[in-house]
């Protein structure tokens, strides 16, 4: 029977989370392509508002449909960064930033309708930092070697 020592550091893990790190790396997936199409759809919307109704596509620019992608990516980002704080890193960074990322979106969405290219800049300003928090979030998933061994390392 083999005794280990607990983790010397704080932010160790258990090593035989790596379950739980690939649900946490789907859900981060999924959260940046959802994050990915609010911010091309906020970048695009101010540009084709005025075409999209002449392909039958005016959904798009609908209030709801925004709504709804930022609903989508906050569960999703949520989640995704939930799951990697509680159960690999323990590092709040991630949270904080989507947190700010999420804040702005909804200001933007809340405070700036109306108002296309400030609520555009606004709401992709808001998406880049969510993205920004995904980044975060993998790369402190990934940041353990023993787990997630780099392919050009001699260790």
């Amino acid at each position: 029977m083999t005794v280990t020592a607990p983790p010397a550091v704080a932010h160790d893990h258990d090593h035989a989370l790596a379950p739980t790190e690939e649900a946490s790396h789907r859900l981060s997936t999924a959260a940046t392509w959802a994050v990915s199409a609010c911010a091309v759809h906020c970048a695009v919307t101010p540009i084709a508002a005025g075409l999209l109704p002449l392909f039958g596509i005016g959904l798009f620019t609908s209030p709801w449909f925004e709504w709804s992608l930022v609903v989508v990516a906050a569960l999703l980002g949520g989640a995704g960064l939930g799951l990697s704080y509680e159960r690999v890193h323990r590092r709040p960074a991630p949270l904080a930033v989507f947190a700010a990322g999420l804040a702005m979106l909804v200001a933007t969405h809340a405070l700036l309708e109306g108002r296309y290219i400030a609520h555009s800049a606004g709401a992709v300003a808001g998406a880049l930092v969510i993205l920004l928090a995904g980044r975060i979030n993998h790369s402190l998933v990934h940041a353990c070697q023993r787990c997630h061994p780099h392919p050009h390392s001699h260790a």
